[in-house]
């Protein structure tokens, strides 16, 4: 809910952190794609998808978040 909050300051910190850890469309397309294409003789029950750590929490130390 980065809409939520009404403080500048928040808001603005909370803008740059949705940029750093956001998944971009192509990685969200590519595993939808990965979906859709399995063998149907196979089923997927499930995809988590989320941002790589390690490079996610590089940039929260290059901007002084952490």
């Amino acid at each position: 809910m980065p809409n939520a909050n009404t403080d500048e300051d928040i808001k603005s910190g909370t803008d740059q952190l949705y940029e750093i850890i956001a998944i971009c469309a192509e990685c969200i397309a590519e595993t939808i794609a990965f979906a859709i294409y399995t063998p149907a003789d196979s089923t997927m029950n499930e995809i988590l998808l989320r941002p790589n750590c390690s490079s996610s929490l590089k940039n929260l130390y290059h901007i002084g978040v952490m």
